[in-house]
């Protein structure tokens, strides 16, 4: 609160209704935003790293198969691996516009800290 001078003492002057904690509504909800936006982009890298993982992990076994036993190798944990490289993909796209998103949101904060009054 600050204090106004006015005739015969001064006058305490409430704050702005800034809510719980003395955040603004607003400001609580780009808090909210920013950690929903986190929470997503932490759970596409996870699922990204699984599956880079597991088709790294085929690869490899294939490889050594191949290396050891020649055309006689173990090729069943290839089936299916063109769909395995498809979702990486698409993840890797959803992440790249997630990180445009996120770089974009970020100018757009740092234009609102730079505003100010003259």
């Amino acid at each position: 609160m600050s204090d106004v001078n006015q005739p015969g003492g001064s006058v305490q002057i409430p704050p702005p209704d800034a809510g719980p904690a003395g955040r603004s509504p607003l400001l609580q909800r780009l808090s909210h935003e920013f950690i929903n936006a986190q929470n997503s982009v932490e759970r596409t890298v996870h699922e990204m790293r699984g599956k880079i993982r597991l088709a790294h992990d085929r690869l490899g076994h294939a490889l050594k198969s191949l290396e050891s036993e020649g055309a006689g190798a173990q090729l069943d944990g290839l089936v299916g691996l063109h769909e395995d490289g498809a979702a990486i993909e698409r993840l890797a796209r959803l992440l790249e516009d997630q990180r445009e998103l996120l770089e974009s949101s970020i100018d757009s904060c740092r234009a609102v800290s730079r505003r100010r009054l003259q």
